[in-house]
């Protein structure tokens, strides 16, 4: 089971700010290994991911945003033995052709 809670609020042109929330509930997974192509199954402890992003326009083709992801920095696996990295904050800017 998976929920989530999703929103955003433009202040005005050039400042936007966004934020979701997501249960991510038990789930079982297989475990796979080098030796063992079906490995076990196991079951995934449930999760709540928070995150949040800042957006600043320049003007229409330059930006920039800082986010924060995973902010209750649990540990935790989405998809594929891959762990979620702790609690994180990026910096980042872009450019419209």
């Amino acid at each position: 089971m998976e929920l989530g809670l999703y929103g955003s609020y433009h202040y005005n042109e050039q400042w936007y700010m966004s934020g979701s929330m997501r249960y991510i509930g038990e789930r079982d997974a297989i475990r796979l290994d080098e030796l063992n192509y079906f490995g076990e199954a196991q079951k995934l402890d449930p999760v709540l991911d928070v995150n949040t992003k800042l957006h600043f326009a320049y003007n229409e083709q330059i930006g920039f945003y800082i986010e924060s992801l995973n902010l209750l920095n649990q540990d935790f696996v989405l998809w594929r033995q891959v762990p979620v990295l702790g609690r994180q904050i990026n910096f980042g800017a872009k450019y419209r052709f």
